[in-house]
This record gives C-alpha cells, sequence and structure tokens, in this order.
C-alpha cells in the first residue's frame, strides 16, 4: 500500500477528534497495518 493511499485513507476514515480510524471493509493487508502502525499521526488512536 503506497504513502500516499494511506494518507488518503486517514484522512477519509480518521473521526474529527483524531481518535477513531474506522477500517471497516477496508483491504489493507499486512504491509498496510505496518505502515499505519508507524504513522506518527495516529500516536493517540483508542483502542
Amino acid at each position: 500500500m503506497s504513502s500516499d493511499r494511506l494518507d488518503d485513507l486517514i484522512r477519509d476514515r480518521l473521526s474529527p477528534d483524531g481518535q477513531v480510524l474506522s477500517l471497516k471493509a477496508q483491504f489493507i493487508r499486512e504491509v498496510g497495518a505496518q505502515a499505519l502502525a508507524q504513522k506518527e499521526e495516529l500516536r493517540n488512536l483508542r483502542a
């Protein structure tokens, strides 16, 4: 998954308060999941 695509996914699916990233019906595979885990802007997500 490319960095641009991940950035678009984050922009489109991150809640306004920055605490929830909805990945419902998203196919990101293991590589995409690892890249998302490394994104600094997602450090405040709730489990």
